[in-house]
């Protein structure tokens, strides 16, 4: 058994000996029965591109979560590059461990089942401030959110992103391809993306590190064909 299947293994068979709540809308589950509830759980898919744009300006090493994988959209491009990947999502049916509520994971369970290093996420728009905090509560080293560029906006934005010393921003050049409301594929949003990466061993200096990622890391042929990857695999 691979190392990858060993570590998901662990991650089960620990969610079946511990009773965990779920059903509140705060996982990113991909498979919904209906469009209204895809919208409900407030899902849009990673573009692939936008991923490996992330692996090509940060590294990481160990093991790391993925805690609202949908379809496996980010996943997918982690494993392709080598790292050892717990994806989970609060719907049922999902790329990963499905009935997991993001919000029910303790220390503990990272510490005792598996030594996760990084989170790295898509987190549902409504629910990003508090993935931000559970995230950095669980983990030693880094956090990555792709989140929406005007994320650093706002009274409220301000605090969390204030009090949980962002380390640096990379903002994408060019507006990325999106799931429209009926589920399908746009090869381009109305809102500018970035990701934002919180790096615990970092030594601060009171500022931010903002990078552009140029257009050419997002060319949207490379963006949604997931199942073409998959087969390649």
């Amino acid at each position: 058994m691979s190392r990858q299947r060993e570590n998901t293994a662990a991650w089960q068979k620990m969610m079946r000996e511990r009773e965990y709540k779920t059903g509140s809308p705060t996982g990113a589950g991909l498979r919904m029965t209906t469009n209204a509830n895809r919208l409900a759980l407030d899902n849009y898919p990673t573009p692939l591109c936008a991923t490996r744009a992330l692996l090509e300006h940060e590294s990481f090493h160990g093991t790391i979560m993925e805690p609202a994988c949908g379809e496996g959209y980010m996943s997918v491009i982690l494993e392709e590059a080598g790292y050892d990947v717990i994806s989970s999502d609060i719907n049922k049916k999902c790329y990963g461990l499905g009935n997991i509520d993001f919000f029910s994971i303790i220390k503990e369970d990272i510490t005792k089942n598996q030594n996760i290093h990084s989170i790295i996420t898509n987190p549902p728009y409504r629910y990003s401030t508090q993935f931000i905090e559970h995230a950095l509560s669980l983990v030693d080293e880094k956090v990555a959110m792709f989140l929406q560029l005007r994320f650093l906006n706002g009274i409220k934005n301000y605090e969390i992103l204030s009090k949980t010393k962002l380390t640096r921003v990379y903002v994408f050049s060019r507006l990325l391809p999106y799931v429209d409301n009926k589920g399908i594929w746009q090869k381009r949003g109305a809102f500018p993306h970035a990701w934002y990466i919180w790096d615990k061993r970092a030594k601060h200096k009171n500022h931010i590190e903002l990078r552009l990622i140029s257009p050419e890391h997002t060319h949207s042929d490379a963006c949604w064909n997931l199942n073409e990857l998959i087969r390649k695999r």
